[in-house]
């Protein structure tokens, strides 16, 4: 988990942290702006992504894989990264609903958190492909907890959707045990952390909004496929991740839903980096941020905090 610096005046994504993976919801503060989800289905059926929580909670070699991370073998970081990019994809058409207009959020609820909670560690996965030793900045990553991991799914009744699916889950940590698991060592007084997040928010609106613009460009893509950019969005990607848990427990939920699009397109250019990705993995697309951001009114709170935003988030009109 990384943490934002707590001084400056410019983007701080991706500063390490001591603090430690926490929940990612809690009860009634908890939500992942739930009041665009439609009534279309799901496509492919939410059966398989039951089956593959199932199979990615239950995954003994990618939690043994994150627990030595410090010491894996070049070999082994390439499938990390080949298993994050797996998951992103498979996980992508189930994020697509946040951005779709209206359903029923008890129906909706244990699908996004599952798809949530498999990103999770599709985050670390991603995270942890990348040789650090160079850069202090991974000096202090900690993996996910399976127990925390659990607990989220718990409290959102996850585990009771999956087995009605027919992927019924492994949980090994005791139900006694979650509300100390849920204790979050984040709620602390805001002390600037919310303008500074304002500030990360921008800065990944503005470098998503290159990205995708430029998709198509050689020059870019090369440079969109190098170590060098890989590294950026995974520093995004860690600093996206703190920002989600934080909000949870200490900021309004405009800042929340405003954490969310931040994780989000950080997962997104990761999978840009990965030679063989499909376009259709892409979520969100420049149009659905931008709506998600005035639906949810996490656009005013941006422009209330006062960042430098860039043009094509204050539009009207169809962006992309």
């Amino acid at each position: 988990m990384f943490k934002p610096s707590a001084t400056g005046g410019e983007s701080t994504l991706g500063q390490p942290s001591s603090a430690c993976w926490t929940q990612h919801e809690r009860g009634e503060a908890s939500r992942i702006t739930l009041s665009r989800l439609n009534n279309h289905p799901v496509t492919p059926p939410p059966e398989t992504l039951a089956e593959l929580l199932s199979e990615t909670l239950n995954d003994g070699e990618l939690w043994g894989m994150l627990a030595v991370w410090k010491t894996t073998p070049a070999s082994e970081r390439d499938r990390l990264a080949a298993q994050a990019y797996e998951l992103y994809a498979k996980t992508a058409p189930f994020l697509g609903v946040l951005f779709d207009g209206e359903r029923d959020w008890d129906e909706a609820e244990p699908m996004l958190v599952a798809a949530m909670a498999i990103r999770v560690l599709a985050d670390a996965a991603a995270i942890t492909s990348h040789d650090w030793q160079a850069d202090e900045w991974g000096g202090s990553f900690q993996p996910p907890e399976r127990e925390r991991v659990e607990a989220m799914i718990r409290i959102f009744g996850v585990a009771e959707w999956a087995a009605a699916l027919g992927s019924p889950l492994q949980l090994h940590t005791p139900v006694e045990f979650e509300g100390d698991l849920l204790r979050s060592d984040l709620v602390g007084s805001d002390d600037g952390q919310t303008a500074r997040l304002a500030i990360d928010v921008a800065a990944g609106l503005k470098l998503y909004g290159h990205v995708m613009d430029n998709l198509s460009s050689p020059p870019l893509r090369q440079f969109l496929r190098s170590e060098r950019f890989r590294e950026t969005a995974l520093k995004v990607i860690g600093g996206g991740r703190w920002w989600v848990f934080w909000t949870r427990q200490n900021a309004s939920l405009e800042a929340q839903d405003a954490a969310v699009v931040l994780s989000l397109m950080a997962e997104a250019m990761f999978i840009v980096s990965v030679p063989y990705h499909r376009e259709g993995d892409l979520v969100p697309t420049k149009q659905q941020v931008r709506e998600f951001l005035r639906d949810t009114d996490a656009l005013d709170w941006l422009i209330a905090e006062g960042p430098d935003l860039p043009l094509w988030v204050m539009e009207a009109d169809e962006v992309g």
